[in-house]
C-alpha cells in the first residue's frame, strides 16, 4: 500500500489540550466533496423564470456569502435544465472566465453552467475548504483552458490535489480566519458610514445657493413649509455668525494655463510631472504622490512651475461627468505638470484646502460640467474656466471648514488603513497556513 502523502505548514493550531493535531494529509477534491455542475434554463420561456429558486451566475459572487440571486427560476425551469438544487453551505465555485472566484450558499439555490460547485461532506469542514481555495486560486487557473474564454471542467477539479487536516482542525482554521473576516466587515461598514457622514456634511455646509441672497430665500421656505433644514454655518471666536458668502467668478480668484506637451523621450526621468491619472486618483496632491516625471529646461520649468495651493484641472475626458475635475496641490517642493491639465494659480487670497472641497461638490461639479464642450471626448479651456461661479464665505470661515472637512478626511484614512492592514494581516495567514 502507498504512503499517505503528508504535509506540515507554517503555522500550525494545537487542540484543546495543547497537543499537536495530526499532520495534514494530501488528497483530491473529489474526496471531501460532490461536484455539482449548473445549467440555464430556456430563456424564451418565461414559466422557467421568476420563481422562488435562487440562480446565480459567475459575476454575482462578490462576497464570502450569498444569498439572493440577482434573477431567479421556477421549479419548472428547474426540471427542465441541467441546473441542479444545491443545499445550504454548498461553496460556489466559479470554473468559467472568472475562474477560482468563490462564494458560501447561505441558502438552497442553482447556478448556470459556469460553476462547478462543491458540496462538502461531512467528514470535513465547508469554511476551511473555502478558505483553502481562496489561497489557491492559481491551481485552478493553472488547468483552465479555451479560446474564446477559458474554463476548467470537473474532470480538472475533481483530481486537484488539496491539503487537507483533520476535521477539528480545519475548525479552528476556519473559525480564526472568520474571525478576521468579521473585523474586516465591521471595519468596511465603519469606512461606509464615514463617508456617508462627510457626504452628508459636504451637502450640509456648500448647500448654499449661487449667492447668499438665494440661500437665504431657500432656508426661509424650507423653514415656512416646517420641512427639516439642514445646513451648517460656523461662527467666529465670539460665537457671531460670518458674513454672508459671496459669489466669485474664477477667473477673479485664479489665473491659467495649459501644461506641457514633452517629446515621448523626455518622460520617465527629470522633474516630478503631474498628470490627468494624479488629478483622478487623490482628494489632493503632494510631491510624493506624483506618478511620472519629465526632463525639461530649466525655463520650461519656471513657467509651468506648480507650488502650495495651485488648482489642478482635467482638461479632457471620454464623459461630460469627469471633465474639469480638480484637486488642490499641498506640497511647498515644486512640480510641473502636463498638457492635459491646466492649471490655476491663485491672484485672489482663499484658503487652498477649502478650495480643494469647495470644487468637489455637487454644485461646483456643475457649474463646470455644463460649461463643457464636445461630443466624442468632453473638453473646457481657460476661458470657460474664468467663468466658472462659486460662493466663498471670508477667509476666517474657509479656515474653520477647511479644518473641520480635513479632520473627518484623516478619520477616513485611518479606517481605510486600518481594512488595508487586516486584509494584509489576513493574506499572511492564509500563506502561512496553506503552504
Amino acid at each position: 500500500m502507498a504512503k499517505k502523502k503528508t504535509m506540515q505548514p507554517k503555522l500550525r493550531f494545537k487542540d484543546d489540550e495543547g497537543k499537536e493535531f495530526p499532520d495534514w494529509e494530501e488528497k483530491t477534491i473529489e474526496d471531501v466533496a460532490e461536484i455539482v455542475g449548473g445549467g440555464t434554463p430556456d430563456t424564451t420561456k418565461a414559466q422557467y423564470w421568476s420563481g422562488d429558486i435562487q440562480w446565480f451566475t459567475p459575476t454575482e459572487l462578490k462576497r464570502k456569502y450569498v444569498e439572493r440571486s440577482n434573477r431567479t427560476i421556477s421549479l419548472e425551469g428547474l426540471k427542465n435544465s441541467s441546473a441542479k438544487l444545491l443545499p445550504k453551505g454548498t461553496l460556489l465555485l466559479s470554473t468559467r472566465a472568472t475562474i477560482g472566484d468563490i462564494s458560501i450558499a447561505l441558502k438552497e439555490c442553482t447556478t448556470n453552467q459556469g460553476f462547478q460547485s462543491l458540496i462538502v461532506n461531512e467528514k470535513n469542514y465547508n469554511e476551511f475548504i473555502y478558505y483553502w481555495i481562496l489561497n489557491n486560486k492559481n491551481l485552478f487557473l493553472e488547468k483552465a483552458k479555451g479560446s474564446t474564454f477559458l474554463e476548467i471542467g470537473k474532470g480538472e477539479v475533481k483530481r486537484l490535489p488539496i491539503q487537507i487536516p483533520s476535521f477539528y482542525e480545519q475548525k479552528k482554521i476556519a473559525d480564526f480566519l472568520c474571525a478576521i473576516d468579521e473585523k474586516i466587515d465591521i471595519l468596511e461598514k465603519e469606512l461606509e458610514e464615514l463617508k456617508a457622514y462627510k457626504k452628508g456634511v459636504m451637502q450640509a455646509i456648500f448647500a448654499s445657493a449661487s449667492d447668499a441672497t438665494e440661500r437665504r430665500l431657500k432656508i426661509k421656505a424650507l423653514q415656512d413649509t416646517k420641512k427639516h433644514c439642514f445646513f451648517i454655518r460656523f461662527k467666529d471666536e465670539n460665537g457671531v455668525d460670518f458674513p454672508d458668502w459671496i459669489e466669485k467668478r474664477l477667473g477673479e480668484l485664479m489665473t491659467f494655463k495649459n501644461g506641457i506637451n514633452a517629446e515621448k523621450h523626455q518622460y520617465g526621468k527629470g522633474v516630478k510631472y503631474i498628470s490627468v491619472l494624479d488629478i483622478i486618483n487623490n482628494n489632493f496632491i503632494t510631491y510624493d504622490k506624483i506618478i511620472g516625471s519629465v526632463e525639461v529646461s530649466e525655463k520650461e520649468f519656471q513657467i509651468n512651475e506648480v507650488t502650495y495651493g495651485d488648482v489642478l484641472f482635467q482638461r479632457s475626458s471620454e464623459t461630460r461627468e469627469e471633465a474639469g475635475q480638480a484637486t488642490v496641490y499641498l506640497d511647498e517642493r515644486p512640480a510641473t505638470f502636463g498638457g492635459f491639465v491646466i492649471r490655476g494659480k491663485a491672484i485672489a487670497e482663499y484658503n487652498p484646502v477649502f478650495m480643494n472641497y469647495l470644487l468637489k461638490t455637487s454644485a461646483a461639479r456643475k457649474e463646470i460640467t455644463d460649461k463643457c464642450g464636445g461630443s466624442t471626448r468632453y473638453n473646457i479651456g481657460q476661458e470657460t474656466l474664468k467663468e466658472v461661479k462659486v460662493s466663498l464665505p471670508c477667509m476666517q470661515e474657509q479656515k474653520k471648514i477647511a479644518g473641520f472637512m480635513t479632520a473627518i478626511d484623516e478619520k477616513i484614512d485611518c479606517s481605510s488603513n486600518q481594512i488595508l492592514n487586516t486584509k494584509q494581516y489576513k493574506l499572511s495567514l492564509l500563506q502561512q497556513l496553506f503552504n
